[in-house]
């Protein structure tokens, strides 16, 4: 397959996920890793990689979800 064709198939199988169709199911560190290479490789600021990006598990997602949803109630 050339790559062309894979790039047609990714562009046509992208979908939108919303709140309702997340599930508990664990994302690996091999999968994270991978994303976040692939982030990496998207065009920069004057190759700059101004890149950051902060993985949230178990405890720290929990209160960064109890933060986000204080937040939302007030505004």
């Amino acid at each position: 397959m050339n790559k062309a064709t894979v790039l047609k198939e990714i562009i046509e199988q992208r979908r939108s996920i919303f709140p309702k169709d997340y599930t508990d199911t664990e994302i690996s560190q091999e999968v994270i890793d991978e994303i976040l290479h692939s982030a990496t490789l998207a065009p920069n600021h004057k190759r700059t990689k101004p890149w950051r990006f902060k993985i949230f598990k178990g405890e720290e997602k929990a209160k960064l979800a109890s933060e986000m949803q204080a937040i939302y109630k007030a505004t």
